[in-house]
């Protein structure tokens, strides 16, 4: 809709937009107190521009209403989980099935049998699965055979009106390959299907239930080695299923002296106060013997050498109350520290606070508890490269060095990226010849003057269509966000969430790496 707009600044598509926001607000699954006040913000503006913009249209009691939706989500949490419009979808169904019945005696009853029995229904086949699930089928034509398939299925007896299906499944075989492809993936298929099929017709497994019980000797076909990686792997699913009956324990793994990745003397208390972060003591007495206390004082930044003994002296510390102090904790100890020193430790560039203002210090802090927590050598991961073997490409833009001549419109779009993404067309990405934005793989605009304004159209259109930042460039496209743009909020991000990797900090961590590095380069200089 924004290309038609031809005044960016009209006021009535200003208005519009601020509605859209306050409706993305009040219809979010989950809201966090800051953004209450600001909706509240929205709402008062919103209200404010409607009166200027329509003089003489009176505002209608919804309008009011809107000032009270704040309170109501503090007082009932989301109101997308009362919102009452989707009830509406039922109107229709139940003026038919009065019209339909005739039964105009206990309307209410009526109706409310009517829908449970249609819900049934419809949520039958979730409920009551079949143990055998058959593909698309076709009933079976003779004539299209062969004469010796003819006479072989003739031989078996089968009905005239009985169908034919090219796949046949059970579902206790279903969930028997995923088991065992879950701790066998190089498993080859021949065998695969041989253990399967004993399992079912042999041993006599029809529910994953009867996994349990299953033992060494069901197994023959398989080698010895991974029979038992089989088993433990039916032995930890049904224990990790059981519910524990004990009492969380608390920590209670004391640190051998001799490990170098322990600090020394360390002793381990169990009985530990949930709120014993906000009456801890940062050491700073231990951190004078050093000569850091007094750089401290002067609001200069330490050395990177000196932050990390800083660091390494608070986790002994810490670790003689808990070995596990927990995210909220350690929070609660590195607002106390930029608190204190603001201008040694504070994250910012030029002036401006990057994120909470001490993202930084609590990485550190949680990746020197997990250094001393770590039972072994983590594998380290490698990186992933593309298909000529550069590691970590830059996303965003796009570019096709001496593309073919017979290369069409519909062959450049169709290799375009969905994220937003800069086309250049030209010998070099400052000085190309042209410049064209493309959302979803569409071209939206391809007369842009020049690179700097098509970097801005670029990361304006992860804010106006609400898209995250793809996982290649999301380091690199949050840099421009909270250094250049300015947007830094203490909480949430627009990166796309990363399957098995914690997110310790709101901040980006190579972000965070980028500021501590110019912030290094200013402290040597």
């Amino acid at each position: 809709m924004h290309d038609r707009i031809r005044n960016a600044r009209d006021p009535h598509w200003l208005m519009f937009l601020l509605l859209r926001d306050i409706a993305e607000l009040i219809c979010a699954p989950e809201i966090k107190e800051a953004d209450i006040a600001y909706l509240s913000t929205l709402i008062d503006e919103y209200l404010e521009d409607r009166k200027c913009n329509f003089p003489n249209e009176r505002l209608k009691p919804k309008h009011h209403y809107l000032k009270h939706y704040p309170r109501l989500i503090l007082e009932y949490g989301p109101l997308i989980r009362v919102w009452t419009l989707r009830f509406e979808s039922k109107h229709s169904f139940f003026k038919r099935c009065i019209k339909y019945s005739q039964n105009f005696i206990n309307v209410c009853k009526t109706l409310a049998e009517k829908h449970q029995l249609l819900q049934a229904y419809k949520q039958a086949n979730s409920f009551f699965q079949d143990d055998i699930s058959v593909k698309t089928s076709m009933p079976i034509s003779l004539s299209t055979y062969s004469q010796a398939i003819q006479s072989a299925i003739q031989l078996l007896q089968i009905s005239a009106d009985s169908e034919i299906s090219a796949e046949v499944s059970c579902k206790a075989m279903e969930e028997i390959k995923k088991s065992l492809l879950a701790v066998l993936p190089d498993l080859d298929s021949a065998l695969l299907n041989e253990v399967v099929n004993h399992l079912v017709k042999e041993v006599g497994v029809k529910v994953p239930e009867d996994f349990k019980f299953i033992e060494y000797d069901d197994l023959p076909m398989l080698k010895p080695i991974q029979r038992r990686k089989y088993l433990d792997h039916l032995k930890r699913e049904k224990t990790e299923q059981q519910p524990s009956t004990s009492a969380p324990r608390q920590d209670e793994r004391q640190l051998n002296p001799t490990d170098t990745a322990s600090p020394q003397g360390v002793c381990v208390f169990t009985n530990v106060s949930p709120n014993w972060a906000e009456d801890y003591e940062v050491p700073w007495t231990k951190l004078s013997k050093r000569d850091v206390l007094a750089k401290l004082e002067k609001g200069l930044r330490p050395s990177p050498k000196a932050r990390r003994e800083m660091i390494r002296i608070i986790a002994a510390d810490i670790a003689n109350i808990t070995l596990k102090p927990g995210k909220k904790s350690l929070t609660c100890i590195a607002q106390k520290i930029v608190k204190r020193y603001p201008m040694s430790f504070k994250d910012d560039i030029e002036g401006l606070v990057v994120g909470s203002g001490f993202d930084s210090l609590l990485k550190q802090l949680i990746c020197r508890f997990e250094n001393i927590n770590r039972n072994s050598n983590a594998a380290q991961q490698k990186c992933k490269r593309d298909g000529d073997g550069n590691e970590n490409s830059e996303a965003g833009l796009t570019g096709k060095e001496n593309p073919p001549p017979t290369l069409t419109d519909d062959d450049v779009e169709s290799q375009l990226q969905k994220t937003p993404c800069l086309v250049v067309v030209g010998e070099t990405l400052l000085m190309a010849d042209r410049y064209m934005l493309a959302i979803d793989g569409i071209i939206v605009n391809n007369s842009i003057p020049n690179f700097t304004v098509g970097l801005l159209m670029m990361f304006a259109s992860y804010y106006i269509f609400g898209i995250c930042y793809p996982k290649d460039a999301d380091a690199t496209l949050e840099f421009i966000q909270r250094c250049f743009v300015g947007i830094n909020p203490d909480k949430g991000t627009k990166a796309e969430k990363k399957k098995n990797r914690a997110h310790h900090t709101p901040v980006h961590p190579k972000v965070l790496g980028l500021i501590n590095t110019f912030a290094d380069l200013q402290w040597r200089g």
